[in-house]
């Protein structure tokens, strides 16, 4: 009872902040955690224009622009909170209750503190709080410079390229976070990694497509000394990236693809030990570049090599029988499962791989294979071998008849592409009866 008494002054003292002295509010923003969360539920729209008041109202001073930011990252963990999931209300006075335009420098400024010294262990555990409502936050920061914008339209001045600036500025910061290898940072990266595609969209404001495309990449490419779970994650953001309605434009997601090729290189191909992050990673890798094949060019080959060599690594340490299946070219990571009928073979990673290789055959990935590269002999071989695999229920029983029937037709496209690299590079019609071409004697040798 006495919490609650508590909670109520509390919260009716943050809303009547025009009345309280500077130590007051100071102790009220604190003891703001403490708030009963139905209080804060029940006066969300009262709490946030407080608390953006308080904000506006002491601009410059960084004890209140910190002590705002905090609680405002409680009341946002509070709406986040499942038993409410008052998200889309958020998005509601963000878009249309809020009128704070000079909010914009003060959270900037608060955030940027924040980010200053992310190995400090109180700052890391803030950090960690935010990173989980940074949508929110992001929302807020730039629908004050929307409001900003129109102040500054009427007195002749912008200030555009400042704020650019500063919002290059959190993306930096983050990156540096990210390349920081201190243990403390862990779950901070990890936040990061996972919320990183939800924040890029609120940019659309302020930043064209390309940009925001650019501040992407750079992310990911701070990414990569990821290791364990953590590159799982940022399989799963490249993938949320690919799917992203913000990069519609063809040319954005061929650049996006490009970059893809390149992330990707290391995480799937061939390997010496087949674990099951790595199989993990293979699976991961597939969801990818399936979302991206119809604007692949010349990577296209290069994913083409990387499957075939996935499958047969894959393939060379067999299948066992199944109590579960996980779901097909997973979005999030861990998969999702459920149990199915005990004693049936089958290996999802080989199902995703032979889908994948099915969907390039359509894209007509042998125009981009280049035939005097070293290992494409080896890989077309290797691919023959994939052919007789998926055929004879390897990778998935062959009582399974729709996709048995499916691969059938997708097989001899894929053949037919083989064949003519072969018969375009390798195979002279004046040398193929003396043997004289090397891959003819491979072929010739080879049990496919």
């Amino acid at each position: 009872m006495q919490h609650e008494i508590l909670s109520r002054q509390s919260t009716s003292g943050i809303l009547k902040w025009r009345e309280q002295s500077r130590g007051q509010l100071l102790e009220l923003l604190q003891r703001l955690v403490f708030v009963s969360e139905i209080e804060v539920v029940k006066l969300l729209s009262d709490v946030f224009d407080a608390l953006f008041g308080i904000l506006v109202d002491h601009t410059g001073q960084d004890d209140f622009g910190d002590s705002v930011l905090k609680a405002l990252v409680t009341v946002l963990g509070i709406v986040h909170d499942r038993r409410f999931n008052l998200g889309p209300l958020v998005d509601q006075y963000a878009e249309n209750g809020f009128d704070y335009p000079f909010a914009t420098p003060c959270l900037i400024r608060s955030y940027l503190r924040l980010l200053s010294n992310p190995t400090d262990p109180q700052s890391s555990r803030e950090l960690r709080a935010t990173f989980k409502v940074g949508r929110h936050i992001l929302k807020f920061i730039m629908s004050a410079r929307e409001k900003q914008k129109i102040k500054e339209a009427g007195i002749g001045t912008s200030t555009q390229a400042t704020f650019n600036r500063d919002i290059n500025k959190i993306f930096r910061a983050l990156e540096a976070l990210m390349k920081d290898p201190s243990p403390i940072l862990i779950g901070s990266k990890t936040l990061v990694v996972q919320h990183m595609h939800t924040w890029l969209p609120e940019l659309g404001k302020s930043f064209m497509e390309d940009e925001i495309l650019q501040m992407a990449i750079s992310f990911v490419d701070a990414c990569d000394q990821a290791r364990g779970r953590l590159t799982l994650y940022k399989l799963v953001l490249i993938l949320n990236l690919s799917n992203l309605k913000l990069f519609t434009r063809k040319s954005i997601r061929q650049l996006l693809a490009s970059s893809t090729t390149e992330w990707l290189e290391s995480y799937w191909g061939s390997t010496d030990q087949v674990t099951d992050q790595w199989r993990e990673q293979v699976r991961l890798c597939c969801s990818i570049v399936s979302t991206q094949v119809n604007v692949l060019g010349s990577e296209m080959a290069k994913h083409f090599v990387k499957a075939v060599q996935s499958y047969r690594t894959i393939q060379s340490v067999g299948s066992a029988p199944k109590q579960n299946l996980s779901i097909l070219f997973p979005a999030t990571y861990p998969f999702p499962t459920k149990s199915i009928a005990g004693g049936q073979i089958f290996d999802e990673a080989l199902i995703e791989l032979a889908a994948l290789l099915s969907q390039l055959s359509n894209q007509s990935f042998h125009k981009y294979l280049a035939a005097d590269e070293p290992g494409t002999v080896d890989v077309l071989i290797a691919a023959l071998g994939v052919n007789v695999s998926i055929l004879g229920g390897e990778a998935f029983p062959s009582s399974w008849l729709s996709l048995h029937v499916y691969h059938h037709k997708s097989l001899l496209r894929m053949l037919e592409h083989i064949f003519e690299v072969i018969s375009n590079n390798f195979l002279p019609l004046q040398t193929m009866q003396t043997n004289s071409t090397p891959i003819y004697g491979r072929l010739s040798s080879s049990p496919y």
